[in-house]
């Protein structure tokens, strides 16, 4: 499967072509957000299937038209869909807890049970100052 930045490099390639070779070329870029969809889940699939829709309705435009949906469709997929995000939820004994996802929606951190929202967003803040300066000790 191709990367991310290849598959934003095609987009803008998309929004320069017209006719056939724009639709064979938006196929292509589908079908590779179509598999980047089929190994993430919830929202995140339901983000990348909604962009490779928007990816295909991009090659029936031309001009200016087409270079702002695809700058539309770039910006959904790098602010909407693969940026790190913290994700604040409460678990089954009715604790707030936060989990890190990184850009491949896989979980990179998880947090411990908070009473209150409050206290589990100041955790993320806590995270967020501190990690930058986190001296890495290795107790192997």
């Amino acid at each position: 499967m191709r990367d991310l930045g290849e598959i934003l490099n095609d987009i803008e390639e998309t929004a320069r072509k017209t006719g056939s070779d724009a639709m064979e070329f938006a196929k292509g870029v589908k079908t590779d957000l179509t598999e980047m969809a089929g190994s993430a889940a919830g929202e995140a699939k339901e983000k990348l299937e909604a962009i490779a829709n928007k990816v295909e309705e991009l090659a029936d435009k031309t001009g200016d038209e087409a270079a702002t949906l695809a700058k539309s469709i770039k910006k959904e997929l790098i602010v909407r869909v693969v940026e790190p995000k913290f994700e604040v939820f409460k678990d089954s004994a009715g604790e707030y807890r936060f989990r890190l996802k990184a850009t491949n929606w896989k979980i990179i951190a998880a947090s411990q049970g908070y009473t209150t929202k409050e206290a589990c967003l100041n955790g993320i803040d806590a995270v967020i100052e501190n990690a930058p300066k986190a001296e890495i000790v290795d107790l192997t």
